[in-house]
């Protein structure tokens, strides 16, 4: 798990969870699928902690299905968003190390892929996993596949503060993540 500041002057990445989020700017915390199914009963307790709703039992399986299809809910406290990636066989972000085929790190289960032998061979290596977006007023959880390129280098450019434009919300990072994958 990574946890990353956000502020209007600022962006800095935090050894652990801080005990309450900021009024301004914003908390974002990036953990993987297997990560979250490791330790569901500590994850509710950070929110709690953070005295944010918890997520209610229908979300907490959205985020632990590796094969969740593109999706979009809502409480009055919180938005969930999980979008499926792009991404080729064998790529960084959807691999399983062990066989080096397309697998969820968390599940070993393979995600969605085109059966279709016709058209473009590229088309025929195109696979999706699902990253999930747990939005509040002042916090991002982003749940993804072990090694996901994308929130790998969201995250190295947000630790090393060289942002031209710091996202100014949650809301605001989630888009330009979901518009880069």
């Amino acid at each position: 798990m990574a946890y990353f500041l956000f502020t209007a002057n600022s962006t800095q990445r935090l050894d652990a969870l801080p005990d309450t989020l900021p009024t301004q700017g914003f908390v974002w915390w990036m953990a993987s699928r297997a990560e979250l199914e490791k330790d569901l009963p500590g994850f509710q307790a950070q929110l709690q902690r953070l005295q944010v709703a918890p997520l209610i039992d229908l979300h907490q399986q959205d985020f632990t299905n590796a094969q969740h299809p593109s999706h979009y809910d809502y409480t009055s406290d919180y938005d969930v968003v999980i979008f499926r990636r792009l991404v080729l066989d064998g790529s960084k972000g959807a691999t399983n190390g062990a066989t080096g085929s397309v697998a969820s790190a968390a599940t070993g289960a393979a995600p969605h892929t085109s059966t279709k032998k016709n058209g473009p061979t590229i088309l025929t290596q195109v696979a999706t996993v699902p990253v999930g977006f747990l939005l509040y007023d002042h916090l991002l959880v982003t749940v993804h596949s072990q090694g996901c390129s994308t929130a790998d280098d969201f995250a190295r450019r947000a630790g090393s503060d060289t942002h031209n434009r710091r996202p100014t919300s949650p809301a605001d990072l989630m888009l330009r993540m979901v518009n880069t994958m």
